[in-house]
């Protein structure tokens, strides 16, 4: 049923813009079972989001005088029931829309689907099997809004009896610094930057179809095949190739949440060469298999 638009459901497009507006694209809508047009916007804002996150991993289109650094450091101490006992943060946005999370269970604070992620991970650190365990959870950070973070989640070592578990991760903020650019760095010239953008734009019109060759795509934009990977590489943080296929399995996901398309059918759309192929590299992207997201 489509559903009309409120301020109660106006209000999670407000906060999402609201942060990255502030430079911050770690977080995203929590989605629902919804296929209407609303739900779509949840979807674009949110897919618009993790691609600004990826985009400012490279420099060129910023002032080569200043750089966008990681520079909030988020650390929250359980003990051995997993409640949070501490936490250390440098104007950590995140936990002030947290209130009130000492002597919390940390579970609370993770999406559901987190949650069994957070199960599984507390079971490895708890059993012996591993000290130190990195994984993505996403925090519940409003009634709406989620926020996933890398984790590095750690047994601690400590003189504190209470002090059993830290899970740490750094948050995107933007900030300029002035800095010297190395002297041996070699910048891309700005007609290359333009060709690697149109590249870029290229791939993401065409995920469903299969993807040129390097030296197809570098006579097509006027690169040669080493401009064009190299370049891509500082640009977007990847290779066309691994962009490609990143692209693919982003649209999947969204048509396996969003629409009624059978697996199948999903697959065969965006050129995998079998079912078997796209749910191997599906699971490994996001440690689920396709069926986990189908509402």
């Amino acid at each position: 049923m489509e559903r009309k638009l409120t301020r109660e459901n106006a209000w999670p497009i407000f906060q999402m813009l609201t942060e990255m507006a502030r430079g911050n694209f770690s977080y995203k809508i929590s989605r629902g079972n919804y296929k209407d047009l609303l739900e779509a916007i949840y979807e674009q804002l949110n897919m618009t989001a993790q691609e600004l996150n990826g985009n400012f991993k490279h420099v060129a289109y910023v002032n080569p005088h200043h750089s966008y650094r990681f520079i909030t450091n988020t650390v929250i101490i359980l003990d051995d029931k997993d409640l949070i006992v501490a936490y250390s943060s440098e104007q950590d946005r995140m936990i002030e829309k947290l209130p009130k999370i000492l002597n919390k269970p940390f579970a609370d604070f993770l999406t559901p689907k987190s949650f069994e992620t957070w199960k599984h991970v507390n079971k490895e650190i708890k059993n012996g099997s591993s000290e130190s365990y990195h994984c993505q959870l996403e925090f519940q950070v409003g009634k709406e809004l989620v926020m996933a973070q890398e984790c590095s989640v750690d047994l601690l070592v400590s003189s504190a009896p209470n002090y059993h578990m830290s899970i740490s991760f750094f948050q995107n903020r933007v900030r300029g610094e002035i800095r010297q650019e190395p002297e041996d760095r070699k910048r891309l010239s700005k007609w290359d930057v333009i060709s690697l953008q149109e590249v870029h734009d290229y791939l993401l019109q065409n995920i469903g179809k299969p993807k040129p060759t390097d030296k197809e795509l570098a006579r097509k934009f006027k690169l040669n095949e080493y401009r064009l990977h190299r370049g891509f590489l500082e640009l977007f943080g990847c290779t066309p190739f691994r962009y490609y296929n990143l692209l693919r399995l982003e649209e999947a996901k969204t048509r396996i949440s969003s629409t009624f398309q059978t697996l199948d059918t999903i697959a065969s759309d965006l050129n995998f060469k079998s079912y078997p192929q796209f749910s191997e590299a599906f699971k490994k992207k996001y440690g689920h298999p396709p069926s986990y997201f189908r509402s």
